[in-house]
């Protein structure tokens, strides 16, 4: 079967490829039909437009989400001259580091407010709403790998821009030294791997429509692209990458976990909660 060999030349759980490999004839024809064996393609044309139209497909939440246009970091690797601080914000740290294979990638967000979700009629618990300020990133070359001297500058900068930095955590792939060297500047360096509980937090902020980030291609092509290996494992198809997406995502799991709760809670409707309006529709 197609769904079994996928799984084992891809390393991933049957019980997810199998079902996406039959979807189209199990949604189009009932399981004994003939006829789903001589249609396939027009089986499969029915199914993309069935996903295409599904509300929640996972592309138009995490485009959504990833949309902002105005980079803080210019192409140039610079801080643009807008990119300043807010007073009164906790800014948290997340390095994915690589040197000579992967990109290196290091984000910045922060808890921007507190949001409670109209859910029929009634709101629910406050959930943090978190701002992806800028994600940096390197690759490394055939002739050049990846310069952790000009990682650490880079940390250093947005300290020495005012950002009030309160954690800058690392994978645990050769950090140490920059963790020491970045602890005598005053900055509290920890070790984060991130895992699948770190993607379900994101996950659920993403369709909660919690989440504001940059515009950046290839990290929305590594979102689109993960999957789940095994029980517990996120990773990416063989030929892809999720070095900017794990950057990402531990740098929102540090801003949810670590941000003081606010006083003040703003009340907002989500897509994703308004089921009074998909009631009308």
């Amino acid at each position: 079967m197609d769904g079994k060999r996928i799984g084992k030349e891809e390393n991933a759980d049957s019980e997810i490829i199998i079902p996406a490999a039959l979807f189209h004839d199990i949604i189009v024809y009932p399981k004994n039909n003939q006829e789903k064996f001589i249609s396939q393609q027009e089986s499969a044309i029915l199914a993309s437009k069935i996903l295409c139209d599904i509300k929640e497909f996972p592309r138009e939440k995490i485009e959504k989400a990833f949309n902002n246009t105005a980079l803080a970091v210019d192409e140039f690797g610079r801080l643009e001259n807008w990119f300043v601080p807010q007073e009164d914000k906790e800014y948290y740290i997340h390095v994915d580091l690589a040197q000579k294979h992967d990109h290196c990638a290091v984000t910045m967000a922060h808890v921007d407010k507190w949001v409670t979700m109209k859910m029929s009629g009634a709101y629910t618990d406050a959930a943090p709403y978190v701002v992806v300020d800028a994600v940096r990133y390197w690759t490394p070359t055939k002739e050049k790998a990846v310069d952790f001297t000009e990682v650490k500058n880079y940390i250093i900068s947005l300290k020495q821009r005012g950002f009030n930095i309160k954690r800058v955590t690392f994978d645990r792939w050769n950090s140490f030294d920059m963790m020491e060297q970045l602890k005598a500047y005053g900055m509290n360096c920890e070790t984060l791997s991130v895992a699948k509980r770190h993607y379900e937090d994101m996950s659920l902020a993403i369709t909660e429509d919690r989440i504001k980030g940059p515009n950046i291609p290839l990290l929305i092509t590594e979102l689109l692209q993960l999957r789940i290996v095994g029980k517990d494992k996120v990773d990416h198809p063989r030929t892809g990458s999720k070095d900017l997406a794990d950057s990402v995502c531990g740098a929102i799991f540090n801003a949810m976990s670590m941000t003081p709760k606010a006083d003040r809670v703003v009340n907002v409707v989500s897509d994703y909660y308004d089921l009074e309006k998909l009631d009308e529709e």
